[in-house]
């Protein structure tokens, strides 16, 4: 008995072990990918040196994963993609629609200071998601030249008038034929706890609270309407 405890308080050390890194430290992301007659791409998901997630999406989805430098791998053949297809293709459609009560009043949010507030979290949130880098390269080629024309006129625009550090956006048109050649790569760093903190922050704001209590009362009202 004392051994599944000792085994039981282990694992259970080591879980919110887990969950404190997840919440403390920084998650470092990284997608890349390419486009050229097929779509390729490979994304990187870390917490170093704890855990370390990283794949490439795609018809033969494949992943691996290393919690405190233990590996696990998969890899998704076609055939268990067509096995998912064929059971998908037998599931009937178009079940009989429900009786639906009065929507939800959009007016609720007409609140000058909620608006100005949700305004303000997205921009903090778009702060601490935001990529570090962003790097897109390639040479597309439209039917219609005026799209290549607007596409060199953007690609001078972001490389003279617009330059931000970190980010690179070079796409040469092609004028002679429809052609698509494109590589891109993001990445960053995200802390769970700041975003965490700044959520938590607006929805406790006396506005927002007054909206959600306004939105459950509305959703009441609905639901007996129907009844």
């Amino acid at each position: 008995m004392g051994l599944y405890l000792n085994i039981l308080l282990w694992v259970l050390a080591v879980l919110l072990f887990l969950l404190a890194v997840f919440f403390i430290l920084p998650i470092r992301y990284e997608l890349a990918g390419s486009y050229r007659e097929a779509f390729f791409s490979h994304f990187l998901i870390a917490i170093k040196p704890f855990i370390e997630l990283q794949g490439d999406p795609g018809e033969g989805f494949s992943f691996s994963l290393n919690v405190l430098g233990i590996p696990f791998k998969y890899h998704r053949g076609k055939h268990e993609k067509g096995e998912k297809d064929l059971k998908g293709r037998g599931k009937k459609k178009g079940k009989g629609k429900k009786k639906k009560g009065p929507s939800l009043d959009f007016g609720i949010f007409a609140d000058r200071e909620f608006i100005r507030n949700s305004f303000t979290f997205v921009r903090d949130a778009l702060k601490l998601v935001g990529p570090k880098s962003l790097d897109i390269r390639g040479k597309v080629g439209f039917e219609d030249r005026c799209y290549n024309g607007c596409l060199a006129a953007l690609n001078s625009f972001f490389g003279s008038a617009l330059s931000i550090p970190g980010i690179v956006i070079n796409l040469e048109p092609v004028w002679e034929k429809e052609y698509i050649d494109v590589s891109f790569s993001i990445s960053g760093e995200i802390i769970v706890v700041q975003i965490l903190f700044r959520t938590i922050k607006f929805l406790l704001a006396v506005r927002a609270w007054k909206i959600w209590k306004a939105i459950r009362a509305s959703r009441r009202r609905a639901k007996l309407a129907v009844w």
